[in-house]
Parts: structure tokens; sequence; C-alpha cells
């Protein structure tokens, strides 16, 4: 089963925090040793962890996994009812979050996919590349309701 579409969005302003927790950890290292080293480890956890978004669409599902893949997330295309280009405010940040729309992923930026839910609940996906994400979904949504829709009316017959 391969990939309809693919891409994957680095986060900038996770280098600069590293960049932070190890300028504390090496202040720290002359007079607190352990702490110094849990500020650079720290902050290398963090970047191993969220680096960077990657988003997945194949046949059935759409994949969003935060750096090396350990935080992940699926979602099944027979549960989504719409997809929209949205902008998210500011103030809702980046990371996993709950936004007064619902759950969004988001490594940097304010542009994000919204899914709607057929339950009518909402999740977001930030993005840099927002119109071919919302093709992608938008032509993998056509092509399996199409596809259920065939089956149904044959079976029927």
């Amino acid at each position: 089963m391969g990939f309809m579409y693919k891409h994957r969005q680095h986060s900038t302003w996770l280098w600069a925090a590293l960049g932070i927790f190890v300028v504390i950890g090496l202040t720290l290292i002359p007079f607190l040793f352990w702490l110094g080293l849990f500020y650079i480890g720290f902050g290398f956890l963090m970047l191993m962890l969220f680096q960077g978004l990657t988003v997945e669409i194949n046949e059935t599902h759409i994949k969003m996994a935060y750096g090396l893949g350990v935080i992940r997330r699926y979602i099944k295309l027979q549960d989504i009812e719409s997809v929209d280009i949205v902008k998210n405010s500011f103030w809702w940040g980046f990371g996993i979050r709950r936004t007064p729309k619902g759950w969004m992923w988001n490594i940097s930026g304010l542009t994000a996919i919204e899914i709607i839910y057929k339950s009518s609940k909402k999740f977001r996906i930030g993005t840099d590349d927002a119109e071919n994400l919302h093709l992608a979904i938008n032509s993998m949504l056509y092509q399996y309701v199409g596809g259920d829709l065939r089956k149904k009316v044959q079976s029927t017959d």
C-alpha cells in the first residue's frame, strides 16, 4: 500500500529552544552538574520527539507523526465528513493542543487543514502545504466514497 501524499514539515523554533536549553545547561554545569546535564538532555529529547511533522495519506487513512514517529496518530478516511483550509489563532501555539475548535497538531505557522468527522468532532493539522494536503485528502475521500457507493449499489442488485 503506497502513499498518495507525503510531506514533512520541520520546526525551526525547536532548534532555537534547543540552543536555549544547551546554553542554560552549560551555564549550570560548573555549579550544578547534574541539573546542567538534565537541561541539555531534555533539549535533545524534545528535538528527537518533535523535530518535524510528517503527514502521509494512503487509500485508507491519514497518518501524522512527530519526529522519529514515536508520537503518531491515524485518521481513517471512512470517518471523515469534510475537509477545509483554515487559519489557526496565534494564541493556540504549536505542538499537540486542545483548542476551542477541537484537537490540533501543529509544528509551525498558522495555516491548517480542518477535518470534520462524521461524528461532528473536529481535528486540525497545521501545514505549510495546505493546498496540496487539502487536494490529496479530498481526492482520496472521493475515491473512497465512490468505491464504497459502487459496492453498496452492486450488493443491492
